[in-house]
């Protein structure tokens, strides 16, 4: 691979050839955010069928998921570490799918550093399919200031799996929403995960808004905090549904539902939550007011 680098605005860029063929990111397919340089290296992993197992190292990272289209990441045992600021940010303008496959969730660890997320997919007005499957990793320490700490999908073209996979201590700032996941209008099926520890102000594992869909299935929920409302999973529109759940140690600081809260965000959207054979434990609503109290909006200890 030959490359030649410059720079546009903040961002750099470059033009490159695989053999004898111009290769040459599209720019409205993507946001970078930082130097974009390994993007060709990326894609010559995966052309060549290389072992990927550094590809999230330092620059090179799941950001550039663009050159993951119609392909299988494999990912061998390792940590992965995210560096940058919410590096993946990408803007759909054409349909993308692609598959990450972890060695197993306990030994092939993605890090988000504590200061970025793991992908963000924007809308880019609705008009293109996005496809991708996630399985058999942990993500874990990723951080937005916005909503979605690890995941922030926005589009109803967006059809996302994950299965086997581990969310841990990922958060966003106290203003925003969706500690793994925040979703708005996208459809998200997760299966036989955990998620741990994640923290933000409404839903510290799932946010939904719009009209997404989460189907959740055998999933465990332990020590997730937020502090506003819905310590584990916080619907304010679309549709969430739980089955063979258990949410244990759920909690939020000053609202309500201390594992589920579900209230449509105004009058035009609906807000549904759907619960089969699930178990609370140990989940309660406003832990920064001393019980007994007065105060009527202590509610939901485990659903609002």
């Amino acid at each position: 691979i030959r490359t030649a680098t410059g720079t546009s605005g903040k961002y750099s860029y470059s033009t490159g050839f695989i053999g004898d063929k111009p290769f040459t990111p599209k720019r409205n397919n993507i946001t970078y955010l930082g130097n974009i340089d390994s993007l060709f290296e990326t894609e010559k992993a995966v052309k060549d069928g290389a072992e990927l197992s550094s590809i999230l190292n330092t620059e090179k990272n799941i950001a550039r998921i663009w050159y993951l289209n119609g392909k299988t990441l494999k990912l061998a045992k390792g940590t992965y570490t995210i560096t940058g600021s919410e590096v993946s940010n990408v803007s759909v303008s054409e349909g993308i799918s692609f598959e990450i496959a972890g060695a197993e969730k306990e030994t092939t660890i993605i890090d988000g550093n504590k200061s970025a997320s793991f992908l963000r997919i924007l809308a880019d007005n609705n008009k293109y399919n996005t496809t991708f499957n996630i399985s058999g990793v942990t993500i874990r320490n990723c951080s937005s200031e916005g909503n979605g700490g690890a995941f922030y999908l926005e589009s109803d073209k967006t059809n996302a799996t994950f299965s086997n996979c581990d969310f841990k201590t990922n958060k966003t700032s106290e203003n925003s929403s969706g500690g793994s996941f925040g979703l708005k209008n996208a459809k998200v099926t997760i299966s036989n995960c955990s998620f741990s520890g994640d923290y933000s102000r409404n839903g510290a594992a799932i946010y939904t808004t719009e009209k997404a869909t989460a189907t959740v299935t055998d999933c465990t929920f332990n020590g997730e905090q937020t502090y506003n409302t819905g310590g584990a999973s916080n619907n304010s529109g679309g549709t969430q549904i739980f089955k063979n759940c258990t949410f244990e140690n759920c909690s939020n600081k000053v609202g309500t539902g201390g594992a589920i809260h579900c209230n449509a965000s105004n009058a035009n959207v609906s807000a549904k939550v759907t619960l089969t054979n699930c178990t609370f434990k140990t989940c309660k609503g406003k832990t920064d007011t001393p019980y007994p109290t007065t105060d009527n909006s202590a509610t939901g200890g485990a659903i609002s």
